[in-house]
């Protein structure tokens, strides 16, 4: 077959037509969008591997997302948005209230999505995303589907890094041409007693996934 595009269909079964409204592009049978209605999530730091920063097992996380749009035979495409917070409460790890400070804090983040058949390990892909390119979109990857699905897919967070550390790090170091911390590591927690206080401010960002299957349009 002919994949340009690496969804694993042959390009000859993508339509050029156009939905309305939609910017995706079309999938031969596919009647409807792509799903871009899942709410944002707000998260506060560490961001390292442990915790389920968001999962679509939790019903209360899908919004007006139907379930249903987990199941698929072949295709589970995904891009994931980043976000600047500006203040408000982070609702995982803890709930935190949030600095007004991200839109000088941190310029992009790594997020480790994993999508599974159930309770138990699936695939992880790691989404780079830019607030200040793209619409502050990651671009696109698909997951492997082997055998279809019986159940819907089990879609969830598992890591968020920034550039915090390195945006901070350049602020005091400005002369210097690379960072210590590398391109990503955790957000920066600050203590709830920092300063003598009983509910410090700590630094937040906003993550916001969209996905495809076979019955949808291809993400942009």
């Amino acid at each position: 077959i002919t994949d340009t595009d690496g969804d694993g269909i042959d390009d000859s079964e993508t339509g050029s037509g156009s939905l309305e409204g939609c910017k995706g592009k079309e999938r031969t049978g596919a009647t409807k969008c792509y799903i871009s209605a899942l709410p944002s999530v707000t998260i506060s730091g560490p961001g390292d591997v442990g915790p389920i920063y968001w999962s679509s097992s939790n019903s209360s996380n899908l919004g007006s997302v139907d379930p249903n749009e987990f199941y698929t035979d072949r295709v589970f495409q995904v891009r994931v948005k980043a976000l600047q917070v500006t203040g408000g409460t982070s609702s995982v790890p803890n709930i935190r209230r949030c600095m007004s400070l991200t839109t000088q804090s941190f310029t992009k983040m790594k997020v480790d999505v994993m999508v599974s058949k159930g309770s138990s390990g699936g695939e992880v892909l790691s989404f780079e995303a830019d607030v200040n390119s793209n619409s502050g979109f990651s671009p696109s990857q698909y997951f492997t589907i082997p055998g279809g699905t019986s159940s819907p897919l089990r879609m969830e967070i598992v890591k968020v890094h920034t550039d915090h550390r390195c945006v901070e790090y350049k602020r005091q170091y400005p002369s210097s041409s690379s960072c210590p911390y590398g391109p990503y590591a955790d957000i920066p927690l600050v203590s709830k007693t920092a300063g003598g206080q009983s509910d410090a401010l700590t630094y937040c960002v906003g993550v916001k996934l969209e996905f495809g299957t076979d019955s949808t349009y291809k993400l942009p």
